[in-house]
C-alpha cells in the first residue's frame, strides 16, 4: 500500500487522543494524495481534518488544511480538463471558486466572481490572510497555490471580451499573487535576485517556492496568448521569466550547464527538478507553436522538451510520478491540437528527435532519450513515421 505510513500515523495520533497530530498526519496524508494524482482521496483527509478543527481553534492549521483543499480541487479540474469530461465550464467554475474561497476569503470570490456557486465553503478568513504574519514559508505557498488558481480562472473564461471585469480581475489577480510569492511584485527586473533571494532567505534557503511561482507566471502569460498561441502577445514576458531563471539557480541545478547531475537528491531538491522540468516545458511549447512557420524550430524545442522529461523523471522513478505523467500528458495534447499532426508534424517530430536526441546524449551526458522513448512507446517504431515524411 504506497500511503501506509502516513495511515498508521494518522491511526497512531488518532489513538493517543491528539487533535493537531491528527490534523497534521491527515494534512500530510491529503496533500501526498494529491500530489500523487489522487485529489478526490487528498480531498475525503482534508475534509476530515478541517472537522477536527471546528472544535480545536488552530488558526495556522486550518489555514494549511486550506491550502490542502484548494490544490485538491484545483488537480480535480485539471483531471477533469485532461480526460475530457463533459460540461468543463461548469465545473471549473464550481471546482476553481471553492479553491479560491479556502484562499482568499468566500466573501471575497463571492464579490469578485459573480458566477460564484451557491454552496461555496463558508470561509471568513483564507490562508493567505491567516498566515501572513504567522508563517512566512506557508504564506508563499498559499500566495503559489492562489495564483495558479487565478491562472486558471484566467484560462476558462479565455473568450470573453478583453474589458470584462471578471477576466481583468482574473488576470490580475495572477499576476500579483505568483509575483508576491517571488516576491518581485512593483519590482524593478534589474533588482530581482536581491529580492528573490531575500524570500529564499526568510524561508529556509529553498530555491523551489519563488521559482516554482515565476514558472508559473510564466505559463499564466503562456496561456494569455489565445491559441495556438502565435500571436507571441506575451513573449516578453516569458523570457524574461525563464532567462532570470536560468542565470539565478545555482549551476549544479541545470542540465543545460552539466555534463551530469549526481545520482540522489532529497527534499525540495526533488521539487526543484519537477520546477525546472516545468520551465523547460514552457519553453518547449513557447517555440513548438511556430513550427509552422520555421521548421527549424523542431529541433529547438524538442530540445526543451527532453530536459523536461528528464527533469521529472530525476524527480521519481520513470513514469510513476504525477509531474511526469503530467508532463508526457501535456505534451502528447500539444501534439494532437496539430492540424493533421498525424501526416505532418509527428514525422518531423521524430526525425527532428532523431538528430536532436543523439546531441543531447552526447553533450549533455543524458542517458536516456526521453523523448523518442516516449514516442515510440505511443506511436510505434520511429523508421514507421520517419519514412513517410
Amino acid at each position: 500500500m504506497p500511503f501506509f505510513h502516513f495511515a498508521l500515523r494518522q491511526h497512531i495520533a488518532k489513538k493517543n487522543g491528539s487533535p493537531h497530530y491528527q490534523v497534521r498526519a491527515l494534512n500530510v496524508r491529503s496533500l501526498v494524495e494529491t500530489s500523487a494524482g489522487y485529489p478526490t482521496d487528498g480531498e475525503t483527509h482534508a475534509l476530515e481534518a478541517l472537522d477536527i478543527l471546528q472544535s480545536y481553534p488552530a488558526p495556522r492549521l486550518k489555514a494549511l488544511v486550506y491550502i490542502s483543499l484548494a490544490r485538491v480541487y484545483r488537480y480535480q479540474w485539471n483531471q477533469a480538463f485532461q480526460h475530457q469530461i463533459n460540461d468543463i465550464p461548469r465545473l471549473g467554475k464550481e471546482l476553481l471558486s471553492k479553491a479560491l474561497a479556502y484562499m482568499e476569503g468566500s466573501a471575497l470570490i463571492m464579490e469578485e466572481l459573480k458566477w460564484a456557486v451557491d454552496d461555496l465553503p463558508k470561509v471568513p478568513i483564507g490562508a493567505i490572510d491567516l498566515l501572513k504574519e504567522a508563517d512566512k514559508e506557508n504564506w508563499v505557498t498559499a500566495l503559489n497555490e492562489c495564483g495558479c488558481l487565478w491562472r486558471e480562472v484566467s484560462w476558462l473564461i479565455r473568450d470573453r471580451a478583453d474589458d470584462n471585469p471578471t477576466k481583468k480581475i482574473a488576470y490580475t489577480q495572477a499576476i500579483k499573487r505568483l509575483e508576491q510569492a517571488s516576491g518581485v511584485n512593483n519590482i524593478a527586473r534589474k533588482n530581482w535576485a536581491d529580492v528573490v533571494m531575500g524570500i529564499i532567505n526568510e524561508i529556509g534557503g529553498s530555491y523551489y517556492w519563488p521559482v516554482l511561482a515565476l514558472t508559473n507566471l510564466g505559463w499564466h502569460y503562456l496561456y494569455l496568448d489565445p491559441y495556438p498561441y502565435q500571436e507571441k502577445k506575451y513573449d516578453k514576458e516569458i523570457d524574461e521569466i525563464t532567462s532570470f531563471i536560468e542565470h539565478f539557480v545555482p549551476d549544479k541545478y541545470l542540465l543545460a550547464k552539466r555534463e551530469k547531475l549526481q545520482a540522489s537528491w532529497g527534499g525540495t531538491d526533488v521539487l526543484l527538478f519537477a520546477t525546472l522540468g516545468k520551465l523547460e516545458m514552457l519553453r518547449g511549447y513557447q517555440t513548438l507553436r511556430l513550427w509552422r512557420n520555421d521548421g527549424k524550430v523542431l529541433d529547438k524545442a524538442l530540445e526543451h522538451i527532453s530536459l523536461a522529461l528528464e527533469y521529472n523523471y530525476l524527480a521519481g522513478p520513470e513514469q510513476d510520478t504525477y509531474n511526469s505523467r503530467r508532463a508526457e500528458m501535456g505534451f502528447e495534447t500539444r501534439i494532437k491540437n496539430s492540424k493533421n499532426w498525424q501526416t505532418d508534424l509527428l514525422p518531423k517530430l521524430f526525425a527532428a528527435e532523431s538528430i536532436v536526441g543523439k546531441k543531447l546524449i552526447d553533450e549533455k551526458k543524458i542517458t536516456k532519450r526521453h523523448v523518442l522513448l516516449w514516442l515510440e512507446r505511443r506511436y510505434g517504431p520511429a523508421p514507421l513515421w520517419i519514412d513517410k515524411n
